[in-house]
């Protein structure tokens, strides 16, 4: 089984998508860049600016021609886009991302998906370390002190080990 990811937008987003890869790469499937190879199509999300949501549009039509040849391969879409879907508690959003892109197999909110594991990086030269769990975990321990405390040195051990790992493979961060 192969995966392809496309992703638009930030620093962020590509962050995010390399945790993606290692969330499937740890499924036991191979990324490709080849889309046309791929099993699963997971198209991270940016909703900045209107093209870039337009380019999202785009994209899915133009993956439909592929779906049809292979019937089996499923298109995944994350990121903001969905991110703010999921948040619109009437659901209104959504129900507009599905009536848009009915060829889309899932949608999935990002902190849903590969943040169980180190990222696989694709640039040696540098990256970028998701500090936000670690921050949100320390805003927790002002307003719950015993009940968060734990859980935010494990985040900060977390984010640490990243800090050294990518350290030591001299990456700039």
């Amino acid at each position: 089984m192969k995966y392809f990811i496309k992703t638009f937008g930030c620093q962020q987003n590509y962050a995010d998508s390399e945790r993606i890869a290692v969330a499937f790469k740890n499924r036991g499937m191979t990324q490709t860049k080849d889309v046309k190879k791929a099993n699963y199509i997971i198209i991270n999300t940016c909703m900045v600016r209107e093209s870039a949501e337009n380019r999202v549009y785009g994209l899915v039509n133009n993956l439909a021609k592929l779906k049809i040849k292979n019937s089996k391969l499923k298109i995944i879409i994350t990121g903001c886009m969905v991110g703010l879907a999921i948040r619109d508690k009437i659901g209104k959003y959504l129900k507009r991302l599905k009536e848009i892109m009915p060829q889309v197999d899932e949608f999935i909110p990002i902190e849903e998906v590969g943040f169980d594991f180190a990222p696989l990086r694709t640039d040696k030269i540098s990256a970028w370390v998701q500090y936000q769990m670690a921050v949100i975990t320390f805003v927790l321990i002002v307003l719950f002190h015993i009940l968060a405390a734990a859980k935010s040195v494990d985040h900060m051990k977390k984010l640490l080990k990243n800090v050294k790992i990518l350290k030591k493979k001299a990456i700039k961060i």
